[in-house]
């Protein structure tokens, strides 16, 4: 869900669903500098383990860093919504990835 300051929380925009995966956490942020990039991360904190109902993993890298997917959307070219177009930064859960800065425009969606 997507909130910006402007609208009350009742008014919240979903602008991604992924019920094939319901074990996979998001969280949205959005470019500090210019505020044009909306950032999607995708964690896997909830993976249970084997043979027990209570008792959940974190997914780490080898150098203990928690995993995520990173896509953006740039908010001058489409809308907010369901429906919006997102670059995929990182499709894979083998990093830590996150946003610094933008250097240029991105050209294509992946």
């Amino acid at each position: 869900m997507y909130s910006p300051d402007t609208i009350p929380a009742a008014e919240d925009i979903l602008v991604f669903s992924d019920p094939s995966n319901p074990s996979h956490m998001y969280s949205i942020g959005i470019s500090e500098i210019d505020g044009r990039y909306l950032e999607l991360y995708t964690s896997k904190d909830t993976s249970p383990v084997s043979g027990s109902e209570n008792t959940f993993v974190l997914q780490f890298t080898d150098s203990g860093v928690q995993t995520n997917k990173l896509w953006i959307a740039d908010l001058q070219e489409t809308d907010i919504g369901p429906n919006m177009k997102w670059y995929k930064i990182s499709d894979d859960f083998e990093a830590s990835y996150g946003m610094l800065a933008r250097e240029k425009t991105i050209e294509a969606p992946y």
